[in-house]
């Protein structure tokens, strides 16, 4: 008797670890405990946190995030995160990116160097003639990186991760209210999904339109009715 009871206590682990892992595979994302304030109350904030040290940040970013488009009604902001000391001048350089108007290629090519020649990115110099090639000069870089605006986002990079509880990246997190990963959904794909549903879903609640009013069609009804006088 002893025996069958302990072979069916030993099932039930096993049962119990399989349902819990399978509840995790399934699971969408987590819930904000505190949700927080977005930057734009008028539209859904996207929050897409990564580290350029991260080899998972690098696939997620190649292969999805650095794809997607934002849609209408969309705020998609980057963060750095900054666990190490040593990659600072890249959670930098990004912000002076986003500052100068270059950060859409700026952010993918560093990202991919920073795995390949990590000696092309390796501080603030190195940084500077690397932005060259997106249209400004080594002097408006460093300059930017110097500021007081790129200070600022800093330190509002480094409260995100404090106010949403950071500790792993790539995560992402949707309007202040849903935090969403791999760890969590069980895929970088499955994070692209539970994304646009969250996102839906919040456009929704926000009355926000899924797409801009039509101008063009209405420019060609006026030029249909001057023809037609």
């Amino acid at each position: 008797m002893k025996q069958l009871v302990k072979v069916f206590a030993i099932v039930m682990v096993v049962f119990g670890i399989s349902v819990s892992a399978n509840a995790k595979q399934f699971k969408k994302f987590e819930p904000i405990q505190t949700p927080q304030p977005t930057n734009d109350p008028s539209k859904v904030e996207v929050l897409s946190i990564f580290a350029y040290s991260c080899g998972h940040c690098f696939n997620f970013h190649s292969e999805h995030m650095d794809h997607w488009e934002a849609p209408n009604g969309v705020d998609l902001i980057g963060v750095p995160a900054l666990f190490n000391p040593s990659n600072e001048h890249l959670a930098r350089g990004y912000h002076t990116a986003v500052i100068l108007g270059i950060v859409d290629e700026y952010h993918p090519a560093v990202f991919a160097t920073s795995r390949k020649n990590r000696k092309a990115v390796k501080d603030k110099a190195a940084l500077a003639k690397f932005a060259t090639a997106y249209g400004v000069t080594e002097k408006e870089f460093l300059d930017t990186y110097e500021s007081f605006a790129v200070e600022v986002k800093m330190s509002q990079a480094k409260q995100t991760l404090k106010s949403y509880r950071i500790h792993s990246v790539p995560t992402v997190i949707v309007n202040g209210k849903y935090k969403v990963s791999a760890s969590i959904t069980g895929s970088h794909t499955k994070v692209m999904e539970s994304m646009d549903e969250l996102i839906t879903q919040e456009k929704k609640t926000m009355g926000i339109a899924d797409k801009e009013p039509k101008k063009v069609a209405k420019a060609e009804t006026k030029k249909d009715e001057a023809e037609m006088k």
